[in-house]
């Protein structure tokens, strides 16, 4: 399994100092500080899985700071490990006098991964204590087929800057996203697709009479993955749905992604 690990502290959660060191709040989100994604759901080859989580029961030094690792272990349904990773953390500091950071770990499925169930197994280790706390979480690859993968909202325009989905009127955001699966046809055997990209209100309703369009045509034939961002300008605040959608026009497939974004107004 071709993978990789990466860790980001997020923030400080505040909790009541405790003895005991664990894993709490585990779950997969749809990229870096994005929501959580709906239990059981099946990733496609080719996509990032982010697991958050908050490590609760850190030991602060003198100084306030607190510093651990993870490791990262991914086993497939045999128990056959395909991966195994050790990440320090960070030192980190704590302005609210807490044990209690939220973390996350990022595998990258790799796009010829065999289809199944892999466990990926958590360990979280205090430098100060030495104690341990472990935590399992199980995910399901799917077959290969047209999709929208590794999402992630962005504060900046290069796509360096990862984000929530939540701004300020008057910032521009960014969303990230990757189609993978399309297929190739006519003469020169190239992709296509067609995206759109619409603000939705909360309760469902188009915010613009048409969705933003883009057309990438003569994809060259064995492109595996294609790059896509929008800028999302936040104009008006409230709680709304940002949705793309991509259309594969060698297939008339088609591929959706919905995510909540939150409009705040300045005070």
């Amino acid at each position: 399994m071709t993978t990789w690990t990466l860790t980001l502290l997020a923030l400080f959660a505040p909790a009541a100092a405790q003895e005991t060191l664990s894993v709490q709040n585990a779950r997969c989100t749809m990229g870096l500080f994005g929501p959580a994604m709906a239990a059981g759901r099946t990733v496609l080859p080719g996509d990032v899985v982010t697991l958050t989580f908050d490590v609760d029961g850190l030991k602060r030094d003198s100084e306030g700071r607190c510093r651990f690792s993870t490791t990262l272990q991914v086993e497939d349904s045999q128990g056959k490990v395909h991966f195994a990773d050790t990440s320090d953390s960070p030192t980190v500091g704590s302005l609210q006098g807490v044990g209690r950071v939220r973390h996350a770990v990022q595998v990258t499925i790799a796009l010829n991964q065999t289809a199944g169930a892999y466990k990926l197994k958590l360990t979280v280790t205090d430098h100060l204590t030495k104690k341990d706390a472990k935590h399992e979480h199980t995910i399901t690859v799917g077959q290969p087929e047209f999709g929208l993968v590794r999402t992630q909202m962005m504060t900046d325009p290069n796509s360096r800057q990862p984000s929530a989905p939540v701004g300020i009127v008057g910032q521009v955001l960014s969303i990230s996203t990757v189609a993978v699966g399309f297929q190739f046809g006519g003469q020169g055997k190239e992709g296509h697709l067609s995206v759109e990209v619409m603000l939705q209100s909360a309760d469902g309703k188009m915010l613009t009479e048409k969705p933003v369009k883009a057309e990438f045509a003569n994809i060259p034939g064995g492109t595996t993955y294609l790059p896509l961002r929008f800028d999302v300008p936040l104009q008006k605040a409230g709680n709304y749905t940002l949705v793309v959608k991509a259309t594969d026009q060698v297939t008339s497939k088609t591929a959706t992604l919905s995510m909540p974004i939150r409009i705040l107004e300045t005070e």
